[in-house]
């Protein structure tokens, strides 16, 4: 019994040693995603300025649309459609 105590004891240390590591690694994972949201807004906001605006800039600012459509779905579980039908309500509301 000695030794299955032992093993047991291990495989409980080793979970939680395992789980605060992924949430140190958490923390940083969100600090990122917060700092790379900033700056993709004060990119976007800058994009364009001082040149002659195409239907280029359009479909680059569109795809990261998308991919930001994207990512907001992944992360909330969200089923396709429900994340276009917020920014609608968000626009009507301003």
């Amino acid at each position: 019994m000695n030794a299955l105590h032992e093993t047991i004891r291990r495989r409980i240390e080793r979970n939680e040693r395992n789980a605060a590591e992924a949430k140190a690694k958490m923390a940083v994972h969100k600090a990122d995603i917060a700092s790379m949201l900033d700056l993709i807004g004060q990119l976007a906001e800058a994009y364009g300025e001082g040149e002659k605006v195409t239907w280029g800039h359009e479909g680059t600012l569109g795809h990261l649309r998308s991919l930001l459509i994207e990512a907001t779905r992944h992360i909330a579980g969200f089923q396709e459609g429900v994340v276009e039908e917020a920014l609608e309500e968000m626009r009507a509301g301003q």
